[in-house]
């Protein structure tokens, strides 16, 4: 078995108290199956459905207790910890009778954790992500001072996943507290989706759903007051999420964070790597602005186009067009391969 560094005291005593919450809500859990047994129809349908869902919560709130903590202290290693994750949250859930839901719950948990992973360590492109986090502020504000209209609604989604369908899930939105108000998210969210998929190279059926699947995977990950999840009697996963601007908002800012941290790395990589012998060339600092821009005009681009091409934004190419500091390393290699050239092409 994995052994577990150690953690920081406070992190400790978080983790601890987690586990005797845990503790106590088998109880209630062990409670309900003998409820159950002494029940019949539908009363003691309900008494086992009620015992499996608090395991199953309980269960994702211990398993996120300890994976907040050790990514805090082992990111480099974490995904190899999450095997030893899973071992330590079922051996502080003792409930035989409910065991294989507390091992299920802990194996999809970890998946979740390792998809979140990936996804935080290959996003790119900070001001893109300032700019669809400060879009989706914008319209979580207008959906808050509408809330005192009688009658409006706050957006919220419901997704639906079926056993062995191993995709992004299918989803529904409501209108939301005005017309044209749930257009405007679906178009944020789609472009959101799309810059997701080209960190990862995936290709999703659709882009915003694909962008409520990631969400919908960040929020059960720090167990979100904006996400409602459970399964029904044909083990089809569910969730509901609720407040989407609001919620989107976060994770878009979490991918900031991620993206700024990224580029900090790869920079203090290449400022490591030693210069390879022979290579004559003086190190490249400037862009050739003037090949940049003669190129777009050729090629027919305006910062707009461009950045729709880039999956950037129109300020990230304005930037690059003039040696601003809005754009990062990893836009430029993007251009580069977009003008068929290497990245030191762009350089003087």
């Amino acid at each position: 078995m994995t052994d577990f560094p150690e953690l920081p005291q406070t992190a400790q005593t978080h983790i601890q108290s987690m586990i005797e919450v845990a503790r106590g809500e088998v109880d209630r859990a062990r409670t309900g199956m003998n409820n159950a047994a002494e029940a019949t129809g539908s009363t003691r349908a309900q008494h086992l459905e009620d015992a499996r869902a608090t395991v199953r919560r309980t269960t994702n709130l211990l398993f996120n207790a300890h994976a907040r903590e050790y990514v805090q202290t082992s990111r480099p290693y974490f995904l190899g910890l999450l095997p030893a994750i899973c071992c330590e949250v079922e051996r502080n859930i003792s409930c035989p009778d409910l065991a294989t839901i507390v091992r299920d719950t802990a194996i999809e948990q970890k998946g979740k954790w390792t998809y979140r992973m990936s996804i935080e360590a290959e996003v790119s492109n900070p001001e893109l992500w300032r700019d669809l986090s400060d879009e989706f502020a914008v319209l979580a504000k207008e959906e808050r001072e509408m809330q005192g209209t009688r009658g409006r609604l706050r957006l919220f989604a419901t997704g639906a996943y079926k056993p062995g369908d191993g995709d992004i899930g299918y989803w529904w939105l409501t209108d939301g507290p005005r017309d044209s108000f749930r257009a405007r998210f679906d178009a944020v969210a789609s472009r959101a989706g799309m810059a997701l998929v080209s960190s990862r190279g995936t290709k999703p059926r659709n882009y915003r759903d694909y962008w409520l699947h990631c969400l919908s995977l960040y929020l059960s990950t720090n167990d979100s007051p904006h996400l409602t999840e459970g399964e029904d009697g044909e083990h089809n996963r569910g969730c509901m999420m609720h407040n989407l601007p609001e919620a989107s908002e976060t994770f878009g800012s979490r991918l900031e964070e991620c993206a700024l941290e990224n580029e900090r790395q790869e920079k203090t990589a290449e400022n490591l790597r030693p210069s390879r012998q022979g290579d004559e060339k003086a190190p490249q600092t400037s862009l050739d602005t003037a090949h940049i821009r003669r190129w777009m005009a050729d090629e027919g681009y305006d910062n707009r186009t461009l950045a729709a091409k880039l999956q950037a934004t129109p300020r990230a190419v304005s930037s690059m067009r003039n040696a601003g500091k809005a754009h990062g390393r990893k836009l430029v290699n993007k251009l580069a391969n977009l003008m068929n050239c290497e990245r030191d092409d762009l350089y003087r």
